[in-house]
């Protein structure tokens, strides 16, 4: 069956960045009878003139479209009574389409030699009526179409084309299929007998071609996007059943990676009445993001489809041009220890952040507040909730695919903003209330009596459970997953789907097995249709483990929230490392509080059960820190300087890098609890004191110096270690300290404090032996603890010492060339710290 396709008509040109770069000219296919759908057709007689449809072998060609081998026509006979009549004949679209979009309707008809004729010499006349999906009944379009008349004797296939003016006509924006009328008495007579003719190639003629307009630049590892203009408006533009743009690029390595297309609207942000207020910029339509990984010659092949016909397909080429890739980039994945993130350049990605779950009513507005104080403080983190009152697309009544775009455009201002502070996202699709039917559900979060998948609200799902269950659901739920690939998907700084929000607070209403057979439904959707391969999560509540949801390959990292009520947030590490026992995958603290109810300030006034949770996250093992819940507290509060400090001290180290395992403490220190991770170049630890623990310590307004302390770790590789101390409040260098290895133990002093302490500890710096370089200087390896400042000494005589270099050895390890000449008589060299 060929309806609802369209042909290509004209093929590729390629021209410089602001022009178009592919056109084709699309006309939609109703019908070209290529196989028999005469069944389609449903009579609409009046009187006794009942048409017989059949199909017919013979075919009339057309330069509008391609038939396939084989194509035919659709014959009709019409026995005439005696009195006047009129028969219409309907076809349905299976979906509503625009007819603003078109310019004309075209047709071949073909009338045999014994067909009745009238008194003028006519065999009739044919008058083309729309449906519109609002009457669902066939009615004239205004201005109507003119009622062709033609004449007899003519045995030849003829080629009709009548103009197509719908505008002003607000039912014709969706009209739900076509009817032909053909009348007995038209001309001054009526016909005579039996009217017999074929019809082929009903075909609408498109305003002009679709075009594919790049919007920027092409560059490597940016997002590039493209405007893709004059697609015919059929069905519904958020349905990939009804209207689909689906892209294929080609890389230059012969890569091929599948991109769809999405519907968008524009807006122009302002501030209304201390709110934000989004108005429409711009007209809707279609577009295209992709970033490219690779520089060189590109082509791109789109398709575009109706009800699973190939309608439209374009193809262009384009050229990434050469030049040094970003500081950072490629998308986030697993880093070989199993324990932390990297990005696809292989750089250890340890997160540092909170959630920023959703705005005030200034929306968009306090992300550009929220973001700045992260950066500043050295953060790369944040989570982001899709819910019904923030960043939902299909959350309310009437969204059920038929997304709410306003929130949709917010979403890419927020994700664009985080692209240019280089802070990652966690996107978390489904709140867990949507599934909550009491009403005092969490202080009335119950919002599946507005859940759009409810039976209530036109969904499928008589119950929340079958949210999970039906096959429905789960069919319009991938729609929504496949709209934010695209809109999204392209954006490396877009760390992972997860899929919800503590979905365990809702087994008293749904079942877990049901649950977790969903997840892994939806991350096996998402590793065959997310091309860029974004990590996939959900997140659980503290209380339990779920090992049914964390086994699943589906689910690359775990995430669990942890609020604490009662006991040290430096617990959290326990947690971790459980995690990384049990399931062999990240885990994220996704939420952490001193309480789940209230930012909790007038028991933790100094920030020290913050503090703790925070360095917990860090140092006990998880994906970075403990990812804080209360955003706006810690904003109005002034608590980035935790993260600011935390960042200054770990951020010059290799924190995230290579292999890392948990530290083992001494038996018998008492003052204080400690914790940490020891790395291939350094280690890192956070120890609090006793009396400064939260909750018991937390409310102390003074606290008794710690003096005169030792801290012991056992497992400890033999040799000589030095350590240097910070204050985890102000990142400030407390003190250092060195000692060496004795019976497996590493005994270190620490300096005086009050609260707590974060170390790093590292051996002495190594330097290869000098080699002679060809430009007829020295160079050498040094290797130390990663960010570590030093000065490379050269002497002649190993009694005078003057510095050749100031370096910092970002990276652990790093070459350093001495241009002293190769003539000199000797060259001695060694490093020293550098303060």
């Amino acid at each position: 069956m060929s309806t609802g396709r369209a042909c290509l008509f004209l093929a590729v040109l390629t021209v410089a960045l602001g022009r178009v770069i592919c056109l084709a000219q699309t006309n939609y296919v109703i019908d070209q009878f290529d196989s028999n759908t005469t069944a389609s057709y449903a009579n609409q007689h009046w009187g006794t003139a009942v048409p017989a449809i059949t199909w017919s072998t013979n075919n009339a060609t057309t330069g509008l479209a391609t038939n396939t081998p084989g194509s035919g026509s659709a014959k009709w006979v019409i026995p005439w009574p005696t009195t006047g009549d009129q028969v219409m004949v309907t076809h349905s679209f299976g979906a509503n389409l625009n007819l603003t979009q078109f310019t004309s309707i075209s047709y071949d008809i073909l009338f045999d030699a014994s067909t009745a004729t009238d008194g003028y010499g006519n065999v009739g006349a044919i008058e083309i009526d729309w449906i519109p999906a609002a009457d669902g009944w066939p009615s004239t379009p205004n201005p109507p179409l003119a009622t062709l008349s033609f004449a007899a004797g003519n045995t030849n296939w003829m080629h009709v084309t009548v103009p197509l003016s719908a505008a002003g006509n607000s039912k014709l924006t969706a009209v739900s299929g076509i009817g032909f009328k053909l009348q007995q008495k038209r001309t001054g007579a009526n016909l005579s007998g039996t009217t017999t003719f074929k019809l082929d190639n009903i075909i609408l003629g498109a305003p002009g071609p679709v075009t594919i307009l790049p919007l920027n630049p092409s560059q490597l590892w940016s997002r590039l996007e493209f405007e893709v203009d004059n697609v015919p408006a059929f069905g519904n533009p958020f349905d990939p059943a009804s209207i689909s743009l689906n892209a294929v690029f080609t890389l230059p390595s012969g890569k091929l990676m599948s991109v769809p297309g999405f519907w968008y609207q524009g807006y122009q942000r302002s501030v209304s009445g201390g709110n934000e207020l989004d108005t429409v910029n711009g007209t809707p339509g279609w577009r295209l993001r992709f970033t490219p990984p690779e520089t060189g010659d590109y082509s791109l092949g789109m398709t575009i489809g109706t009800n699973g016909q190939t309608m439209t397909t374009l193809s262009t080429t384009f050229t990434v041009p050469s030049g040094p890739a970003p500081a950072r980039y490629g998308y986030v994945g697993i880093s070989t220890n199993h324990q932390y993130f990297q990005t696809g350049d292989g750089r250890a990605l340890p997160l540092t952040g909170l959630n920023l779950a959703w705005p005030s009513g200034l929306a968009t507005y306090d992300y550009d507040t929220w973001f700045n104080s992260l950066e500043g403080a050295g953060g790369n983190f944040a989570r982001i909730w899709m819910c019904p009152w923030s960043f939902g697309i299909e959350d309310n009544p009437g969204t059920l695919t038929n997304y709410a775009l306003a929130p949709a455009w917010q979403l890419d201002y927020v994700l664009q903003q985080a692209e240019q502070k280089g802070i990652y996202l966690q996107f978390t699709l489904v709140y867990h209330g949507m599934f909550a039917t009491q009403p005092d559900y969490w202080g009335g979060n119950n919002y599946w009596p507005s859940n759009p998948y409810c039976v209530t609200n036109g969904g499928p799902c008589a119950n929340p459970d079958a949210f999970f269950t039906s096959t429905t659901a789960k069919t319009l739920f991938q729609k929504r997953l496949r709209y934010l690939v695209a809109r999204y998907g392209y954006s490396q700084n877009l760390l992972d789907w997860e899929f919800c929000n503590e979905i365990d607070n809702d087994y008293s209403f749904l079942s877990p097995t049901d649950v977790a057979a969903w997840h892994g439904a939806m991350g096996t959707w998402f590793h065959v249709n997310d091309p860029y391969a974004h990590l996939r999560t959900t997140s659980l509540t503290s209380a339990s483990s779920y090992p049914e949801i964390w086994n699943l390959s589906q689910m690359d990292f775990c995430s669990e929230h942890a609020y604490t009520m009662s006991g040290s947030p430096l617990g959290l590490a326990g947690d971790s490392q459980s995690f990384l026992a049990t399931y062999r995958k990240p885990i994220m603290i996704g939420e952490f509080g001193t309480s789940w109810q209230t930012w909790n300030i007038s028991a933790d006034p100094y920030l020290r059960g913050f503090r703790e949770g925070i360095w917990a996250g860090a140092l006990g093992g998880s994906t970075g820190t403990s990812m804080a819940w209360w955003w706006q507290n810690v904003a109005s509060d002034n608590a980035y300087p935790v993260y600011s400090a935390l960042t200054t001290i770990l951020g010059r180290t290799g924190w995230g890098g290579g292999s890392w395992t948990n530290i083992t403490f001494g038996s018998g220190q008492t003052q204080f609890s400690a914790l940490g991770q020891r790395g291939p170049r350094e280690s890192l630890l956070y120890l609090a004191a006793t009396g400064a623990i939260f909750p018991a310590g937390a409310t102390n307004a003074s606290l008794p110096p710690q003096q005169n302390q030792t801290l012991t770790m056992s497992s400890w590789p033999p040799g000589k270690y030095y350590a240097e101390w910070y204050d985890p409040a102000t990142g400030a260098l407390v003190g250092t300290s060195q000692a060496t290895t004795a019976a497996g133990k590493l005994t270190l002093p620490l300096p005086n404090y009050t609260a707590d302490l974060a170390g790093i500890i590292y051996p002495p710096p190594t330097l290869s032996s000098p080699q002679v370089t060809a430009q007829g200087g020295f160079q050498l390896q040094l290797n130390s603890e990663t960010g570590g400042h030093y000065y490379l000494l050269r002497s002649t005589n190993l009694t005078s010492w003057v510095p050749a270099l100031t370096v910092t050895n970002a990276t652990g390890t790093m070459w350093l060339t001495d241009s002293v000449p190769a003539t000199a008589p000797a060259a001695l060299y060694r490093a020293q710290h550098a303060p």
